[in-house]
């Protein structure tokens, strides 16, 4: 089983943790691009616990913990989605993922995969901070307009507005979710805390996906749970992203397709990532 390393660097968006599927002293699958991980909204890395042995066979995988979230330094301030794709810019830089080519690997930039605000903040990447990563991949990202949101804003606040939630808070949004799972998103969950997590979905609710979309600089993939809020955005979606066969729809999951079915959200996630551009 490939394991979870714990990384820690200091950034000017505070300390940020991260896990790593390389050793100090393995180079592991260095013939593909490393796979990054975001996570969503008062989540953590541990978030991509149930995918993380399959992907890291292939080739390095890292998911970082966004800044206020999971073992990564609070918060000092409102972050909006820029904030957090400049944080991520500035780590992936940081941690030498970055080539110029002059050592034979600038096809090595590494993908970038994120899950609702990950996806969000993904996305941002894919447009403000493209010369980090090689292509993108958008795991149900918010394509919502401002009256949806509005609308849902209510339900958002019963689902953020406390940290810790039951089985039966959760069964609605997801297909079978563990009693181990579960544990996990509390624990991060009031590692985040109240503020954090409503202040992250105050960024996704005021970042422009749409226009953001329409940036994007670099190849972008995505993957969709048939029950999730964004069915809306699938369009867009395949509109930008060159095609319907760029997209996973993947059939009864919700918000979290790879908390739903890990086996399913790997073969969809290698696919993917097998398409040439």
């Amino acid at each position: 089983m490939n394991m979870m390393h714990d990384r820690f660097i200091q950034t000017r968006h505070g300390r940020l943790h991260w896990l790593d599927s390389q050793s100090a002293n393995d180079s592991q699958s260095a013939d593909l691009p490393p796979l990054i991980l975001l996570h969503s909204a008062g989540g953590s890395a541990y978030e991509w616990q149930l995918v993380w042995t399959a992907l890291s066979a292939q080739r390095r995988v890292l998911a970082l913990d966004l800044p206020g979230h999971g073992d990564s330094d609070p918060l000092s301030r409102h972050y909006g989605i820029a904030d957090y794709a400049a944080a991520v810019a500035e780590w992936i830089a940081s941690i030498g993922l970055l080539h110029d080519g002059r050592d034979g690997r600038d096809g090595q930039k590494p993908v970038l995969a994120g899950s609702s605000v990950g996806g969000s903040t993904t996305l941002c990447v894919a447009g403000k901070h493209a010369e980090c990563v090689s292509r993108v991949v958008l795991v149900e990202t918010p394509i919502l307009s401002s009256e949806t949101w509005r609308r849902n804003w209510w339900h958002t606040e019963q689902m953020f507005g406390f940290t810790t939630q039951t089985m039966e808070e959760n069964r609605s949004r997801f297909r079978n979710l563990s009693p181990e799972m579960l544990l996990r998103r509390n624990i991060d969950r009031n590692k985040a805390g109240v503020k954090t997590m409503m202040g992250t979905l105050w960024a996704i609710r005021e970042f422009d996906a749409l226009s953001a979309i329409t940036q994007m600089q670099v190849p972008a993939l995505a993957i969709v749970g048939v029950r999730g809020p964004i069915q809306d955005g699938v369009r867009l979606l395949e509109q930008y992203a060159g095609g319907a066969q760029r997209i996973a729809v993947m059939p009864d999951c919700g918000h979290f397709p790879h908390i739903d079915d890990p086996e399913l959200f790997v073969r969809e996630m290698l696919r993917l990532l097998a398409l040439q551009d």
